[in-house]
């Protein structure tokens, strides 16, 4: 072999080397990005209770070791425990319908959200009755939402509501066509701030259409002041930074007995944050359950 055959063998050597580091560095990089955007499974309980009219689960809030929860069929607000079972004494039906988002501004008052009439019920969980009434057409710069939804059907409106309680803040999201995030006065009395939910700031999930893609629940860790925002038809769990409007996002899936399972349908979320753990309803008849994952560290 010549000197000058020699050079280019060692050339073309080195080239290839080179590019199979790049690209088990990429390879690897992936798998990295992989198992951080995987949520770790810790329970699932049935909680369909047709009896008790508990059918289409579509909210959740934590509360001091348990959850409160609506239904889309029942005007209603349930507690449950954390493993799902309906505590028949300590819930009570309040004069609503479409409910769809729920979330505590204290221990003894929640906020309610009814979708088709864009409102938001003030509940006062002690006498069990509704206080307040306030339709978001009614709070200062709802203009601003209005011009963004001037062709949006009733049934893409509100669909999840959070509380930072950290400073009162309040958030909700609409499901749809296009898909907000409004925060509102702690006094309800104003939307001060929109954001879209697009592709641009990471709302997109690879296979499903950007019109496909949804919003259905809501919450804040009170860790981070981060959103968690899940997505029905996505079976995608969004983590929104506020600070600087980036996502991460996290497959509702999980494994049981060697399977891989898809969540359908979630509707609801909230977070415990001294068990550091994820609750998420799903609205799938009487497949319905509640779903525990451990809280990923947000960097």
């Amino acid at each position: 072999m010549t000197t000058q055959n020699t050079r280019s063998y060692l050339t073309k050597w080195k080239k290839s080397v080179m590019l199979a580091v790049i690209a088990f560095c990429v390879v690897a990089q992936l798998a990295m990005a992989q198992d951080n955007s995987t949520l770790r499974f810790i329970e699932k309980h049935k909680i369909y209770d047709g009896s008790n009219g508990f059918k289409e689960p579509s909210g959740l809030a934590f509360r001091a070791g348990e959850l409160l929860s609506v239904s889309d069929n029942a005007g209603a607000i349930y507690t449950l425990d954390a493993e799902g079972s309906i505590n028949e004494k300590a819930s009570f039906e309040i004069p609503a319908k479409d409910l769809e988002g729920i979330t505590l501004l204290d221990d003894d008052i929640a906020l309610v959200v009814e979708e088709e009439r864009t409102r938001v019920l003030t509940v006062n969980l002690v006498k069990r009755r509704v206080i307040a009434e306030t339709s978001l057409s009614d709070m200062t710069g709802a203009d601003r939402v209005a011009a963004l939804r001037t062709n949006t059907p009733k049934n893409k409106s509100l669909e999840g509501i959070t509380v930072d309680r950290s400073n009162g803040v309040i958030y909700v999201v609409t499901e749809a066509e296009p898909r907000l995030l409004l925060s509102i006065a702690p006094d309800l009395s104003e939307i001060m701030d929109i954001w879209l939910l697009s592709e641009q700031v990471g709302f997109s999930v690879e296979g499903i259409e950007d019109s496909a893609l949804d919003v259905s629940g809501i919450t804040v860790s009170p860790s981070t002041g981060n959103l968690w925002i899940v997505s029905d038809q996505a079976r995608t769990l969004f983590e929104f930074n506020l600070t600087n409007s980036k996502t991460k996002s996290y497959p509702l899936k999980y494994q049981n007995h060697g399977k891989t399972y898809q969540i359908k349908h979630a509707e609801g979320i909230a977070i415990d944050p001294e068990e550091r753990r994820i609750y998420i309803v799903n609205d799938d008849g009487k497949d319905s359950h509640l779903y525990g994952f451990a809280l990923p560290t947000s960097p």
